[in-house]
């Protein structure tokens, strides 16, 4: 009767009440509440949304007969749009993620010379 909407619904249920109890859990350890967590989520979500956006409206702004090549463009597109969102603010997740990355392009590097 519900098909696939049925299984999208039950997983938004799933995942909101999951990610209710994991973020008790995460209270009760690490002192850390529900509110902290999602004033530090908020930021990359508006991020996620805007670049959703420009995503979404690229198709109608450039007409790509190509499926395969409109599918590259806006990967591609959608990725520099989120990264350079994160780098112009400074977010604390993407500068670690990138100091990560480059210790271990460095390593990898001096594994070769």
């Amino acid at each position: 009767r519900w098909g696939i909407q049925g299984l999208i619904y039950g997983e938004i249920v799933y995942s909101t009440i999951s990610y209710l109890m994991l973020s008790h859990a995460t209270k009760g350890i690490i002192n850390w509440s529900i509110r902290n967590q999602l004033q530090s989520f908020i930021t990359y979500l508006i991020i996620a949304i805007l670049m959703f956006l420009v995503v979404y409206m690229l198709p109608g702004l450039f007409q790509i007969d190509n499926t395969l090549f409109r599918l590259g463009a806006q990967i591609f597109i959608g990725v520099l749009i989120y990264f350079s969102f994160c780098h112009l603010l400074g977010l604390k997740a993407y500068d670690e993620a990138r100091r990560i990355r480059r210790a271990k392009l460095s390593t990898i590097g001096k594994r070769f010379r």
